[in-house]
């Protein structure tokens, strides 16, 4: 289960303002993938099922809004999560790429902190 959390100061214009951006989770069946747009803001953009993509979900996320994916990984398989993002301002931290295994415990959660992605660790119960 992958969770995703966004701050109240998500994606903010010049003045400061916080406001909904575009992001997606891209389900991969390799490492080292990068979204065909990523170097001129559309991090998201055709993006197109093929044989390293298995999947792609676009969505809008808003501040303080918390999202959460459920992956089934077939059994003796691994899969690769690239959770990218379209900020207003382009930076270096708009795309992250997690490895979930078939048999580990995949929990991650991926903070969405102005124009940055952060994965957090999860605590154990």
């Amino acid at each position: 289960m992958l969770q995703i959390v966004a701050t109240n100061d998500l994606n903010p214009t010049p003045a400061g303002v916080a406001q909904p951006v575009k992001m997606c989770v891209v389900e991969l069946n390799r490492e080292g993938w990068s979204p065909p747009g990523l170097y001129q803001g559309r991090a998201c953009s055709d993006i197109q099922p093929d044989k390293d993509v298995l999947s792609v979900t676009p969505f809008i996320m808003a501040p303080m809004e918390t999202r959460t994916f459920i992956r089934e990984v077939p059994y003796r398989q691994d899969r690769w999560l690239v959770i990218a993002v379209e900020f207003q301002t382009l930076g270096k931290d708009s795309v992250i790429q997690l490895k979930s295994g078939a048999r580990n415990d995949f929990n991650p959660v991926v903070l969405v902190d102005g124009n940055r992605l952060l994965p957090l660790t999860r605590a154990k119960p």
